[in-house]
């Protein structure tokens, strides 16, 4: 069964065989899944097939990075021509992997039908190859809680832990104008006309916030803990430094990274980007949105 999964403009197909059953893909996404199955134009595809047995890691190719976060443990492999990734959900567990293509056009992700991880694990390599299907067509997941103003969104940014999630959630108590669009990966797009955008995406981390929707793009900001509220506009180079990290894709690419700093160089010279020093009340969420709704 061929799936279409739309978000921001940009299409992804899915195809699953049958035997895999039909809840593979979680409640996130039943807003982005698009009716024109078959007949829409999508940026790439991913491939569900069925293996039997645990694949040997060495024909895979060297590993190049390794994580253990909401994806679970994750390793990237390159064997000098192509790339693949390996996810286990707990240390111990079974590693299932996902090639792709060269041109990073297609993915096949081999599962084993049945196993209790299969959505857990679709779910995390269609995040992962989305990431890099939206680089090569002038967009990007950034690791972001994004709030929606009458006017735009604004994202704000920052390591786990720091504070995104709270810091949005005053915005939520203290302005009855504004919603959350998403709490974890938004997608920001580069746009035809120039201007840039962001929309909700299925994955918003431990918040359901699920929205199929894009709105303009308006500020950018990093945050850090602090004593004090403050917020300091940046441009240029420390602008990009400060919204770099934030940015999924496969650095080890020359050809992704190139991509993906291109459209982001772009992106940081059209919206507001700055840093804020703050601590989690009120008062921070006031000054915040004062800065940022100041002309650029």
């Amino acid at each position: 069964m061929t799936t279409i999964i739309e978000i921001g403009g940009l299409s992804i197909a899915v195809d699953i065989p049958e035997q895999f059953g039909e809840l593979l893909l979680h409640a996130a996404y039943n807003a982005f899944i698009s009716d024109a199955a078959g007949n829409k134009p999508v940026c790439g595809v991913v491939r569900v097939r069925e293996v039997t047995e645990d694949n040997d890691s060495d024909s895979m190719g060297r590993v190049v990075s390794t994580g253990f976060n909401d994806l679970g443990q994750s390793r990237l492999y390159f064997n000098g021509a192509d790339y693949a990734v390996g996810i286990s959900p707990l240390p111990g567990m079974p590693v299932r992997y996902m090639k792709f293509a060269r041109d990073f056009a297609t993915a096949t992700l081999e599962l084993v039908p049945g196993e209790v991880w299969n959505s857990f694990i679709l779910d995390s390599m269609l995040r992962i190859y989305f990431s890099q299907t939206a680089v090569l067509n002038s967009a990007f997941l950034i690791h972001a809680s994004a709030i929606e103003t009458p006017g735009g969104a604004h994202l704000f940014m920052g390591c786990s832990g720091t504070g995104k999630s709270t810091h949005s959630s005053l915005w939520l108590a203290n302005f009855e104008d504004c919603r959350l669009l998403n709490d974890d990966n938004p997608l920001v797009k580069l746009n035809a006309d120039g201007t840039a955008s962001v929309s909700g995406t299925p994955w918003s981390g431990k918040t359901p916030c699920w929205r199929n929707r894009r709105v303009a793009l308006l500020s950018m900001t990093r945050l850090r803990q602090a004593p004090h509220n403050r917020y300091t506009p940046l441009c240029d180079v420390d602008a990009f430094v400060a919204v770099m990290p934030g940015v999924s894709a496969i650095v080890h690419s020359r050809q992704l990274y190139d991509k993906a700093c291109t459209t982001l160089g772009m992106v940081v010279d059209k919206v507001k980007v700055g840093i804020l020093d703050c601590r989690p009340d009120d008062e921070a969420a006031v000054l915040s949105r004062t800065q940022l709704e100041k002309s650029k």
